[in-house]
């Protein structure tokens, strides 16, 4: 979490993941290489998704659609450094 002594995009540009959800540091951290996971599912967020910023429709972010996708990407991530790496694509959609 943050709080006033920091900068989101200080803490973005030092971070190894950004999980991030409806906030400007989504759209600040896609001005970097950091990779971004985008965790959104569940009942509610299916009733409100279309009035949401649509992080969902993009491929700049990873969209997580279940818990057990975000337990299985961060594992992946943390185990494999090399499976952070954002693509080409990744990086034109930003």
């Amino acid at each position: 979490m943050l709080d006033s002594r920091y900068q989101a995009l200080d803490l973005i540009n030092t971070s190894d993941i950004i999980i991030s959800f409806m906030t400007t540091a989504t759209i600040e951290s896609m001005f970097t290489d950091t990779p971004i996971l985008y965790p959104a599912w569940g009942e509610t967020y299916g009733r409100v998704c279309d009035d949401l910023l649509p992080f969902h429709r993009t491929t700049a972010v990873t969209h997580i659609k279940s818990a057990s996708a975000m337990q299985d990407t961060l594992v992946q991530w943390i185990e494999n450094v090399d499976s952070r790496r954002i693509s080409d694509d990744v990086r034109i959609a930003r």
